[in-house]
C-alpha cells in the first residue's frame, strides 16, 4: 500500500471511530433520560406528585440528542458517499461545516469549540473530497493542539487572491498568542495532504493564523 493510501486509511479510521463514538454518547444520553422519565412515571403511579418541569427537561434533552444523532449520521453518510468519486465539485463552506462536526468530540475534550464562518456564498471548486477533508481535518487538529482549554478554532471560507481559500484562526482569552502553526505535531501531515491536493498554505507570520488556498 502506498504512503498516500496509508494516510487515507488512517484518516478514514479516525473519522469513523470518532463519529461512531459520538453516536454511542448520543444513545447513552437518550437511555439515561428515558430511564429518568420511567422513574418519574413509576413514582407517580405510587402516589408521588409528578414533576412536569423535570419531565419536560428530559423530553427536551432526548429531542436535542435525536437531532444531534441525525446530524452525525447524515455527516457520516455523506462522507462515505463522497469516497466514490476521485474528483467532484466541493462546496467550501459546506465541507468546512461537516469537518467541524466531525472534530466536535476532539474539541470537547478540552472544552474547545470549532466554528465556521463565510465571506462569500457559493465558493466551490473541483477536488478529491477525501483528501480535501483530510486537509481541513488536519488543519483543525493543528489548531486544537495549540489552543488551551476554552479556546476556539474558527474556519473562515471565502476567496483570497481570486482563489478559493479557508482561513484558520485560533482564539482564546484576551489577547492570548497561540504558538506558530508550524509547531503542531500534525503540521507536516497537513503539508503532505496539501501537496496531494495541489493546494498551498500561507502563515504570514501571524501566530494561530494560517490560510489554505485551493488553486
Amino acid at each position: 500500500m502506498s504512503e498516500h493510501k496509508n494516510r487515507e486509511a488512517e484518516f478514514l479510521a479516525k473519522v469513523t471511530t470518532g463519529t461512531t463514538h459520538e453516536i454511542r454518547n448520543v444513545l447513552a444520553i437518550i437511555k439515561e433520560s428515558a430511564g429518568l422519565m420511567e422513574d418519574m412515571v413509576a413514582a407517580a403511579e405510587r402516589g408521588r406528585t409528578l414533576q412536569p418541569d423535570r419531565l419536560s427537561r428530559s423530553i427536551d434533552r432526548i429531542a436535542a440528542q435525536v437531532e444531534r444523532g441525525a446530524e452525525l449520521m447524515t455527516a457520516l453518510n455523506r462522507f462515505a458517499h463522497g469516497l466514490d468519486h476521485a474528483q467532484e465539485q466541493i462546496d467550501l463552506h459546506r465541507e468546512a461545516e461537516q469537518v467541524a462536526l466531525m472534530c466536535g468530540r476532539k474539541a470537547r475534550r478540552k472544552n474547545q469549540e470549532v466554528e465556521v464562518k463565510e465571506d462569500e456564498r457559493g465558493v466551490s471548486f473541483a477536488a478529491n473530497r477525501l483528501r480535501f477533508e483530510m486537509a481541513l481535518f488536519t488543519g483543525v487538529e493543528c489548531c486544537l493542539e495549540q489552543l488551551p482549554e476554552h479556546g476556539t478554532v474558527i474556519m473562515h471560507s471565502g476567496r483570497y487572491g481570486g482563489a478559493p481559500a479557508l482561513e484558520f484562526r485560533c482564539e482564546f482569552g484576551e489577547g492570548g498568542a497561540a504558538p506558530p502553526p508550524e509547531d503542531a505535531s500534525s503540521w507536516q501531515l497537513l503539508l503532505e495532504v496539501l501537496d496531494m491536493l495541489g493546494a498551498t498554505v500561507e502563515t504570514e507570520g501571524v501566530h494561530g493564523h494560517f490560510r489554505l488556498r485551493f488553486l
